[in-house]
C-alpha cells in the first residue's frame, strides 16, 4: 500500500505546488478535516472510484455533495445502472491507497478521471493525502493538468441548485 511518502515523491515530481499537511488527527469526514484545518467544507475534496461497467474512473468531487450517478454515465456514455462506488478492496487495489485517504493523483494505476466543475470554483482545495492523518492542499488546476482530467458538471450544490 503507498503512504503519504509515495504521494511526495510524486508530488515533486509533477505538482510541486501542491504540499501534503500532516496533522495530528485523523480527519474520517468532511466536516473532521474542514475544522482540523480552519477552512470551509466547501473546500475539502474528495477522489471516489466508480466502475463503469468494467472500467474505473476516478471522480473528483466537492466533499458535501453527492455525485449524481446519471451525469457520470452520461458523460461516459453508458447505461446509469452500469455505474457503481467500487468496493473498498478495488480503491486500494487500483490506486494503492486506502478509502478515506486517497489523493486525486499518484496512483499505481492510472484512470480517467472527471472533475466536477465546482471544484474549479476554490483556489485552492484540500482532500485526500494517502493517509488517516495526511492532507494533500493542491490548486484544482493543478488536479485537472496532472490528471488530465474531464470537467463535467456532477453534483446537486448544497444550495439546492443542480450543478
Amino acid at each position: 500500500m503507498l503512504t503519504s511518502k509515495e504521494l511526495g515523491d510524486y508530488i515533486q515530481r509533477h505538482a510541486p505546488e501542491a504540499e501534503i499537511v500532516r496533522l495530528g488527527v485523523e480527519t474520517p469526514t468532511v466536516g473532521s478535516a474542514a475544522e482540523a484545518l480552519g477552512v470551509s467544507v466547501e473546500e475539502i475534496i474528495k477522489s471516489l472510484v466508480f466502475e463503469a461497467g468494467e472500467d474505473l474512473v476516478l471522480v473528483v468531487a466537492g466533499g458535501q455533495s453527492p455525485v449524481q450517478a446519471g451525469r457520470l454515465a452520461a458523460h461516459l456514455g453508458v447505461d446509469e445502472s452500469t455505474v457503481t462506488l467500487a468496493s473498498p478492496g478495488r480503491v486500494e487495489r487500483a490506486t494503492g491507497y486506502p478509502v478515506g485517504g486517497v489523493p486525486p493523483f499518484g496512483h499505481i494505476n492510472r484512470m480517467l478521471t472527471i472533475m466536477d466543475a465546482g471544484v474549479l470554483e476554490h483556489e485552492w482545495v484540500w482532500g485526500g493525502g494517502g493517509e488517516a492523518r495526511a492532507l494533500l492542499k493542491v490548486r484544482p488546476d493543478t488536479i485537472q493538468r496532472v490528471c488530465q482530467a474531464d470537467i463535467v458538471d456532477l453534483q446537486a450544490r448544497s444550495d439546492g441548485q443542480l450543478g
